[in-house]
C-alpha cells in the first residue's frame, strides 16, 4: 500500500497558499480550492497527483496526521 503525504503551505509575501503532495515518486504543488471541505480537498489533490505521476490506482481513504498534514492512501484499480 502506498500513501500520498499532503502538506498545507501558508501564503508568503511572494507566493499564495498551496498544497504539496509528495511520495517517493516526487512532489506536486497545487493551489487550494477554497470552496471544498478538507477531506474533499485532499481527495482532489491526491487524484491530481495520481494523474501527474501516471499511476493506475485510486484513492482508498484520507485522514489527518497529528502535525496538521494529511495523507491519502491509494490502491490498485
Amino acid at each position: 500500500m502506498k500513501a500520498i503525504l499532503i502538506k498545507y503551505l501558508s501564503a508568503t509575501e511572494t507566493k499564495p497558499a498551496r498544497y504539496k503532495a509528495t511520495t517517493d515518486a516526487g512532489s506536486l504543488l497545487l493551489s487550494p480550492d477554497h470552496c471544498s471541505e478538507a477531506n474533499d480537498m485532499v481527495k482532489k489533490i491526491a487524484n491530481k497527483y495520481i494523474e501527474y505521476v501516471d499511476w493506475d490506482c485510486v484513492v482508498s481513504g484520507v485522514g489527518g496526521l497529528p502535525n496538521g498534514d494529511y495523507v491519502a492512501t491509494i490502491k490498485n484499480k
